[in-house]
């Protein structure tokens, strides 16, 4: 009688560990299906870098600023690089590529054959609602990218 009363201990036991399990893999499911729709159709904008240029007099407009733009829809992002010289905007790279979010990082599925040179190795991850990119620079150290939402 002993024996029976510990198997169904243990069966009572297995059956507690599996709804446990259930509630916590549904509860992680439904976070990230409402991380990716908070994040879908918002725009997100950070500056890449900066181009300044010498000029034997001053020239009011001799440099430029480089900006990485993701405009996130439900399944897909557009990526555009823009350059913003004297006012006016020049696109550099404008893509569009299917995007899902992993463990509170942003994964973008970027086809080998991409244009765009920014966008290669971006690691996107979302801390505290905010979007941060993380790259390495040309001398190999890694830099932050805080994303503005517009």
């Amino acid at each position: 009688m002993a024996k029976k009363l510990q198997e169904g201990q243990f069966h009572s036991l297995i059956t507690d560990a599996m709804k446990k399990y259930l509630l916590l893999f549904s509860i992680f499911l439904t976070s990230i299906s409402y991380a990716q729709k908070n994040i879908a159709g918002k725009e997100f904008t950070t500056k890449i870098g900066s181009i300044c240029e010498e000029t034997p007099e001053p020239v009011k407009c001799s440099g430029s600023t480089d900006y990485l733009v993701l405009k996130f829809k439900n399944k897909s992002v557009d990526v555009i690089e823009k350059r913003l010289k004297c006012n006016e905007e020049q696109i550099l790279h404008k893509n569009n590529f299917i995007w899902r979010i992993v463990k509170n990082k942003i994964d973008i599925q970027i086809p080998s054959n991409n244009q765009s040179s920014f966008i290669k190795n971006l690691d996107l991850r979302i801390k505290n609602n905010q979007l941060i990119g993380y790259k390495e620079d040309w001398q190999k150290k890694k830099r932050e990218y805080i994303f503005t939402q517009k």
